[in-house]
């Protein structure tokens, strides 16, 4: 649904139409000024507005709930911004929008974050559909710290399985899947395992000599305390007394 406030959505074409300084928000909007105030604050802690120093605009939530109420233009901005298709965009906020009654308490300043409102079951819904290239496309924005890149392609690796891809090992021209049933994909696996075994031994061969070198530090500084130790307790005498010695 996404649904809003109709004065709430007011101060969101407000914002995105002629934004910047509150009272631009307000001179567009035709609110009273306490009520444009209180609506811009309220939608400011939903995470519908953001501020930056004396500006106001709206955040990728309030650009996916204007699409979802026709304004063309917010929609526009979300698929270049993305490089997907804008029916498709449509469609997929559709799909957002039918699974949240309001996005009033999701937190999700950015396109990508919408993706928690579905359940990981959910994605299988999106295979093979118009859906499945912007899907996987906004995984792999939305877990990017976690996605694989070589040679230009992209992995995001579940357990045992691709969850999604953008892959040209096939294609050269590249495809958005998701669950990408890949042929190479236990040489993946078996190469990211070699990779993490591999790692821990070296994780475990620094740490050793990482102690040892340590050992070692804190030995010799045994050492040298009990050296002067010694010759502060009587060493100092017995050199002297051989100096003596010897002389005479």
């Amino acid at each position: 649904m996404c649904a809003i406030d109709e004065k709430d959505l007011e101060v969101l074409r407000a914002a995105f139409k002629g934004g910047g300084r509150f009272y631009a928000i307000y001179r567009q909007s035709n609110l009273s000024l306490a009520t444009a105030w209180r609506r811009t604050k309220k939608l400011i802690k939903l995470g519908y507005l953001r501020e930056r120093g004396d500006l106001i605009e709206p955040t990728e939530k309030a650009l996916v709930v204007l699409a979802h109420h026709g304004e063309v233009g917010a929609l526009v901005q979300l698929a270049h911004k993305y490089d997907v298709d804008k029916r498709t965009l449509a469609s997929f906020i559709k799909e957002v929008c039918k699974r949240v009654g309001s996005l009033d308490y999701v937190i999700a300043e950015r396109l990508p974050e919408l993706l928690k409102v579905f359940n990981f079951v959910d994605l299988y819904d999106f295979v093979d559909t118009e859906l499945e290239p912007v899907v996987a496309k906004l995984y792999l924005e939305y877990c990017a710290p976690c996605v694989v890149r070589v040679d230009g392609n992209a992995f995001l690796f579940g357990d045992g399985y691709v969850l999604a891809a953008y892959c040209r090992l096939c294609d050269k021209g590249g495809q958005y899947v998701l669950f990408h049933k890949c042929p190479y994909a236990e040489r993946f696996f078996s190469q990211m395992k070699k990779e993490f075994i591999n790692a821990e031994a070296r994780d475990s061969h620094e740490a050793k000599q990482e102690r040892l070198s340590k050992g070692e530090l804190l030995g010799g500084r045994a050492v040298g305390a009990q050296l002067e130790h010694s010759s502060e307790s009587g060493g100092g005498d017995h050199k002297t007394r051989r100096c003596g010695s010897s002389l005479a």
